[in-house]
């Protein structure tokens, strides 16, 4: 069983593997999946259609699978997908997806989120990235998408969207249309 915090609110409905730890004052909703292994340290609040994978840590003050900041978001059963053995830093806030591109927002897997990023609505973002504190992703239509990086796959100072849904590759350095 799951080991759980007292303080920690964790729906019933929620699945939670077995090796999954929730700290203190943390909240996960009902339509939450948490895989192996993974790490919320204190005061994270996952919500809606979420599914994280295996060997995450997410640190104080995350916010996950959060309703997008669009004024067309009625509510839909949208999603956030998150792969394997992320770490979220302090404050990072990834949002749903919208009915604008795929329904999803996508983390990649072994990707580090410093402090205060924000990953907005339909960003899919792959494997093996760091991203610099108070970077911020966007799905903003019918703009370039606008990122710095080097040969590490590092990301800072950036804002961008695209309306193809653009997809973060760190590890050719590149960014691919879906």
């Amino acid at each position: 069983m799951a080991t759980i915090h007292p303080s920690a609110l964790v729906d019933a409905q929620a699945k939670l593997h077995e090796t999954v730890k929730i700290g203190p004052f943390c909240i996960i909703g009902p339509n939450v999946e948490v895989g192996a292994n993974t790490i919320l340290h204190s005061h994270v609040v996952v919500d809606g259609h979420t599914t994280i994978g295996e060997g995450n840590q997410f640190f104080q003050g995350c916010s996950i699978g959060a309703p997008p900041q669009d004024n067309s978001y009625k509510g839909e059963p949208t999603k956030t997908v998150i792969g394997n053995n992320n770490t979220f830093r302090e404050y990072v806030s990834i949002h749903r997806g919208t009915l604008k591109e795929n329904l999803v927002t996508q983390i990649g897997s072994k990707c580090l989120f410093m402090a205060y990023v924000h990953a907005g609505h339909d960003v899919v973002i792959g494997n093996n990235c760091t991203i610099a504190n108070s970077t911020k992703y966007r799905q903003c239509y019918g703009s370039r998408l606008e990122s710095i990086w080097d040969s590490r796959g590092f990301f800072g100072d950036g804002i961008g969207g695209r309306s193809d849904s653009s997809r973060v590759d760190c590890k050719q350095r590149k960014f691919l249309s879906l």
